[in-house]
């Protein structure tokens, strides 16, 4: 059963390696990030405008609709996508395995189609800050702490769960469906963010 949360009630533990940056613009200079240039990018022989895996950190006072908090955003590659277009919000998994197990990016390659290979033990997950058309396409995603709302206002809505994630629980990817849902008692998993809610609706 699919369900949501509110992006408040979502506190993501970023997984990736490496350590953000804190100085100067970054994305942040787009205003909203989701508009930005670099956002859902694509250029035949070229490479992209950031160096995959770059991470950012910020800080968002509280107002409404935006959570006080820091969060971190990384720039990412979409692998296999389970549609054409992958809306703003959708939580991503790296992916692992066939076809880009060579591959020099590999983990920066993210995907929410659960027929690809992910992470599940690794727990790289991050979710898409604005609408994904295609596979191979670049783009920045909200990896770790409070949703970023002040600088993406597409990310003011709900996050796709499973049905059950619940207050205080940690919150793992599906085997199924590569979206929120609760940590498993057994188990190698890793989580990837806590569910601040009393209840998924």
């Amino acid at each position: 059963m699919s369900s949501t949360l509110d992006n408040s009630e979502v506190l993501m533990l970023d997984n990736f390696p490496g350590v953000p940056n804190v100085n100067g613009a970054g994305p942040f200079d787009k205003g909203n990030v989701a508009n930005g240039a670099d956002q859902n990018w694509y250029v035949a022989g070229e490479a992209p405008p950031h160096v995959l895996g770059t991470k950012w950190y910020g800080y968002q006072e509280g107002g409404t609709g935006v959570v006080a908090g820091g969060f971190t955003l990384i720039y990412l590659k979409t692998g296999t996508l389970l549609a054409a277009t992958v809306a703003v919000n959708k939580l991503h998994a790296m992916t692992i395995g066939v076809g880009a197990a060579t591959s020099s990016d590999l983990l920066y390659t993210v995907t929410d189609n659960p027929a690809t290979p992910i992470g599940m033990l690794s727990g790289q997950c991050a979710v898409s800050m604005s609408t994904m058309t295609s596979a191979g396409y670049y783009g920045w995603f909200w990896c770790g702490g409070v949703c970023p709302t002040s600088i993406c206002t597409g990310m003011d809505t709900t996050l796709e769960t499973n049905g059950s994630a619940v207050n205080g629980y940690m919150i793992a990817i599906s085997d199924t469906e590569v979206n929120f849902g609760p940590f498993p008692d057994t188990g190698a998993y890793i989580p990837v963010a806590i569910c601040l809610a009393a209840t998924d609706a």
